[in-house]
């Protein structure tokens, strides 16, 4: 089927498919960074190129006004709509895009669940039943404040030590090799996680 006449409407019909991609592409971006499954490092450079070619793509085929972006989407039924906010919005997605309330909330509870757990280690509970609650718990909190730079490992060394534990006995204790080097996890992923807010 022949949709272009000329050049232009050949050039046109080309950059439509293009912004159909980055669309798509963007939506994809948003949600593994919603999921934690790529690094902070790793989504910026890529979400800022996909809002450079998109707000390109748009000049080129005169679609500038939000409302022929929207019935673009529309048309083709482009179910996208976290990529669509965020090429929209014109910059990455960070830490910085939550409410300042929230983010601050979010470390006092990750920064209280890792001192309650170091605490109770030091004070001899070793017991499974004792120590995976608090383990989930450091686990979810560090979740709900997003991605962090990937020199962060803890949220890793935190979600090994919850699957290590969580299929044993309540009643089980660790030995002490393992009560070691759990600690020794918590203490170095507790420093590196105040070191990545800093930076």
């Amino acid at each position: 089927v022949k949709i272009a006449t000329n050049n232009a409407e050949r050039e046109k019909y080309d950059t439509l498919a293009d912004l159909y991609a980055i669309i798509k592409t963007a939506d994809f971006l948003e949600k593994a960074y919603i999921r934690d499954s790529c690094t902070l490092e790793e989504y910026k450079p890529i979400c800022s190129k996909l809002i450079a070619q998109y707000q390109t793509a748009l000049r080129v085929v005169n679609m500038t006004d939000t409302a022929l972006v929207d019935k673009f989407v529309q048309d083709y039924k482009l179910d996208c709509r976290a990529g669509i906010e965020r090429l929209k919005s014109g910059s990455p997605a960070s830490l910085i895009d939550q409410p300042h309330v929230n983010i601050v909330r979010s470390v006092a509870e990750a920064t209280q669940h890792f001192i309650t757990t170091m605490d109770s280690l030091k004070l001899g509970m070793t017991a499974i039943d004792q120590l995976l609650p608090l383990l989930i718990d450091l686990q979810n909190s560090l979740q709900r404040i997003g991605p962090l730079p990937s020199t962060f490992t803890g949220k890793d060394k935190i979600r090994s030590w919850v699957s290590r534990i969580e299929g044993r006995p309540a009643s089980d204790e660790l030995n002490e090799e393992d009560q070691r080097q759990l600690l020794f996890d918590l203490e170095t992923s507790y420093n590196s996680f105040h070191q990545a807010l800093s930076n």
